[in-house]
C-alpha cells in the first residue's frame, strides 16, 4: 500500500507536465476526495460571488421582522431565504434553489425597480436591483 506522499509526488508530476505541454497549471483542491469536491464546487462559483449573494439574501431579512412583514406584505409570500453555509459548498443546493425560486416566483428585483419597496442596503443586493447609489 502506497502512503500518501506517493499521491502528491504524482500530482506533482502531473502539474509539472500539463505546465510544459500546455504552459497552465492545474487548480489544486487538495487530496482527500471530500475536500476536493467540495473545493472544485467552490472554485466554480467564485467568479459569480454566489457566496455573498446567498449569505445578503438571508441576511436581509434574518431577525428584521419589519422588513420579514414589508415583504410578505407586497408579495404574499412567507418563504425566505435559507442560511448559506461556506465551507460546505456541495450541501448548499436548497439554498441556492430557494434564493433561485424567491428571485424568480416573488419578483424581489421587480419590487425593487418599481419603487414598490425600499432598495435594500446591501451593495450585492443594489447592484442587482439597478441602483449605483
Amino acid at each position: 500500500m502506497d502512503g500518501p506522499n506517493v499521491n502528491l509526488k504524482l500530482g506533482d508530476l502531473l502539474q509539472k507536465e500539463h505546465g510544459e505541454l500546455y504552459g497552465a497549471q492545474l487548480v489544486k483542491v487538495g487530496s482527500c476526495g471530500l475536500h476536493t469536491l467540495h473545493n472544485a464546487v467552490k472554485a466554480g462559483f467564485t467568479m459569480w460571488q454566489l457566496d455573498k449573494l446567498l449569505r445578503a439574501l438571508h441576511f436581509l431579512f434574518h431577525n428584521v421582522p419589519a422588513r420579514r412583514e414589508d415583504f410578505t406584505a407586497l408579495t404574499g409570500s412567507t418563504c425566505f431565504p435559507l442560511p448559506f453555509c461556506g465551507h460546505r459548498w456541495v450541501e448548499n443546493l436548497p439554498v441556492a434553489e430557494g434564493s433561485s425560486s424567491l428571485a424568480n416566483d416573488y419578483e424581489v428585483h421587480g419590487c425593487c425597480e418599481t419603487k414598490e419597496a425600499p432598495k435594500p442596503g446591501h451593495c450585492l443586493l443594489r447592484h442587482h436591483c439597478g441602483s449605483t447609489s
